[in-house]
């Protein structure tokens, strides 16, 4: 239980005025709460599961019974969803109840459910979550949306690189893995995530990504976001094959949020920012 953790300013009387925003990957859970009319509000906390002594299911019931918190009705609950199953589609391309389809044609027969979010007037994802998972967030929180991890990110990305209008790589570090978005002058043109373990690893998933699209390493740009510490040794090694870095900075709304919002994943904050 995350006992005295959580801002004495959250109370089950005043949640309806703050956003909810949980996030699920296969390591443990993490949420936020805050309230757009007071930007100090903003809290981030996390916890991580030992899954060698029980499910994740389990994992995921026992901390939300555990913190009373979680029930509140809030102004807007979003459950972020860190999946390796996603596939993004031209909008006019997913009709009603092609989605697993689409999502089958690029992975193993998805048993899970599928959802989808709209990244942009032209593009959606498609996305699988757990089915049981799935079944508990939507019967314990009120009214939740679900949103893939790299849905707000890409949005984000997208709005950066149009002002830039330049071709560009992005790439996001977080809990062993690696998305990553090419865009060319016409948007976006490439996404994956990889797992890796080594910043060879990542040497090897961006140049040979990098080399496919056919960036140039002299001309074209490299942005990498994500874990500070993994960005410092990433920028060290991957500097002696392309010429232009940067080590893209926390997204400069979030700087009067206080400083739980620097801990925060990149893709939580872009979806908050987005609700802004």
């Amino acid at each position: 239980m995350l006992r005295n953790s959580i801002t004495e300013l959250l109370t089950a009387e005043n949640a309806e005025r703050y956003i909810l925003s949980t996030r699920l990957w296969s390591g443990g859970f993490s949420f936020s709460g805050y309230n757009p009319s007071e930007p100090s509000s903003f809290f981030y906390r996390e916890v991580s599961f030992e899954q060698d002594t029980c499910g994740y299911v389990e994992s995921l019931k026992t901390f939300f019974f555990d913190n009373a918190c979680l029930a509140y009705t809030y102004k807007k609950v979003y459950v972020l969803v860190d999946s390796l199953h996603y596939a993004l589609l031209p909008a006019d391309l997913v009709v009603a109840g092609s989605e697993r389809d689409h999502l089958n044609f690029n992975f193993v027969q998805i048993e899970n459910r599928v959802l989808t979010n709209k990244v942009s007037d032209g593009v959606i994802n498609v996305f699988d979550l757990n089915e049981s998972i799935y079944e508990f967030c939507s019967r314990n929180f009120v009214a939740p949306e679900f949103v893939h991890h790299l849905t707000p990110v890409l949005a984000y990305w997208q709005k950066q690189n149009l002002l830039l209008a330049e071709h560009a790589m992005y790439i996001y570090l977080h809990q062993h893995k690696i998305d990553v978005c090419c865009f060319g002058t016409a948007g976006i043109q490439y996404t994956n995530t990889f797992s890796f373990q080594t910043i060879q690893d990542l040497l090897y998933y961006i140049l040979y990504v990098w080399k496919e699209q056919g960036l140039n390493q002299l001309t074209d740009k490299l942005y990498i976001q994500g874990d500070v510490m993994l960005k410092n040794q990433l920028f060290v090694k991957i500097s002696d094959y392309i010429q232009h870095i940067t080590q893209a900075e926390t997204p400069s709304e979030v700087f009067l949020w206080g400083t739980d919002a620097l801990r925060a994943p990149l893709d939580l904050l872009t979806l908050l920012i987005a609700c802004e």
